[in-house]
């Protein structure tokens, strides 16, 4: 009789937390190095029951700012959220105000398996209208509301599923779930 097994979510554990922040501040060594800033878009979840989940984002941020630190001697890596209140995208402009970045250039990418919906328009949208209405600056996008705050965006639509070393991290807790329900 065949079982259906599930692996672990990506960031369950803190080797993998450690391993996905590498893999994704590497991917901007060159803007590191040249000063400049990187923010990851999390979905994260309004409801108190994932604050689990949502605390991932929290140590995410924490050991992507220590790698890059380290490795490219700038820290200015944040991670924010659709849905997290902790960490929307208010929190990001704070920590850009306060940041010491050389430049005045951010690149925002996904933190998501793919650059889908989240991606191409609460991220990434230079839309300012809907409906033939004006938005509000807090209704637009990401893009728009760190652009008013005077800093150049570029974004970059790349899910976590593009990465094949993510990949490989996903296969393997699959393999290890795999493992688990034949041991049972």
């Amino acid at each position: 009789r065949d079982k259906a097994v599930l692996g672990n979510a990506l960031l369950t554990s803190d080797e993998d937390i450690e391993s996905v922040a590498k893999i994704l501040v590497d991917a901007f060594a060159t803007q590191l190095k040249a000063g400049d800033a990187v923010a990851f878009m999390g979905h994260g979840n309004p409801v108190s029951d994932y604050d689990r989940a949502n605390a991932s984002y929290q140590k995410i941020e924490k050991a992507m700012k220590a790698y890059a630190k380290t490795t490219y001697n700038n820290d200015n890596v944040y991670v924010g959220t659709v849905d997290y209140p902790a960490m929307l995208v208010d929190y990001v402009i704070n920590q850009l105000k306060a940041s010491t970045c050389k430049t005045k250039k951010i690149h925002l990418h996904p933190l998501m398996s793919i650059a889908g919906d989240h991606a191409n328009n609460d991220m990434s949208s230079t839309d300012t209208e809907e409906d033939g209405k004006k938005l509000p600056l807090e209704e637009q996008s990401w893009r728009n509301q760190i652009a008013a705050q005077g800093w150049t965006v570029e974004c970059h639509l790349k899910g976590l599923g593009d990465y094949p070393a993510i990949n490989q991290l996903w296969i393997k807790h699959l393999k290890d779930a795999i493992k688990s329900a034949k041991e049972d």
